[in-house]
């Protein structure tokens, strides 16, 4: 499993358990939600900074 693969399906876990919307996670992070949508979807992957700032992001929420 890649860096990408990983976070995509940390991201979709916390997305389906928080019942957050990913439209606030979008503007929260800082990356633009149609992008985050087509990375969601597997049309693309993100560089290291972005899934850095995914993970980030998840694991603030996490505490």
């Amino acid at each position: 499993m890649n860096h990408n693969e990983e976070v995509r399906n940390e991201f979709q876990n916390y997305l389906k358990d928080n019942g957050v919307k990913m439209g606030f996670v979008a503007s929260e992070i800082g990356i633009p939600l149609n992008s985050l949508s087509k990375w969601r979807n597997s049309y693309f992957d993100f560089r290291i900074d972005k899934l850095i700032m995914i993970k980030k992001y998840l694991k603030e929420k996490a505490k």
